[in-house]
């Protein structure tokens, strides 16, 4: 029997907590989320009970990498703001690129099988409808400008 090992950032939001539960189904899963201090648990307080999940803060990122490394990481987080202003303008960096650009380094450093990166559709062109992956890209606000 293989134990997965599966890390999970943004998996307190809508879509990723439905994977959350599914993953969670499957007792071979041994999944670890990245949970912030004031992130709203609603949508997983159901399953933060289970035997087979893990939460860990930011501040222990590296030591979870160093004494644990998952076999998978699902990075789903992101910081959305459809108009933004001035002030938003580095937290939308450091989560966007910064972060995630860092995980990714810890996945390399520590010989991570997969890394999933997800985003949106905001980047693309709107006037190819249906928008496709091969759609032209052209973000529209710094949300999907940090995603690109």
């Amino acid at each position: 029997m293989s134990i997965y090992k599966i890390f999970i950032t943004g998996a307190n939001w809508f879509i990723w907590s439905h994977l959350l539960e599914r993953l969670l189904q499957d007792e071979k899963n041994q999944v670890t989320i990245l949970l912030r201090a004031n992130s709203d648990t609603s949508r997983i307080s159901n399953f933060l009970w289970n035997k087979n999940l893990t939460q860990i803060d930011i501040a222990w990122l590296e030591t979870y990498f160093q004494e644990n490394p998952p076999h998978i990481v699902l990075h789903l987080a992101t910081c959305y703001k459809k108009f933004h202003s001035a002030s938003d303008i580095e937290e939308m960096i450091s989560s966007n690129i910064t972060f995630p650009t860092q995980l990714a380094q810890l996945c390399i450093t520590h010989k991570v099988n997969y890394f999933i990166n997800t985003w949106s559709f905001f980047e693309y062109d709107f006037s190819d409808i249906p928008l496709r992956e091969t759609s032209q890209e052209k973000a529209f606000n710094l949300y999907a400008s940090t995603k690109l």
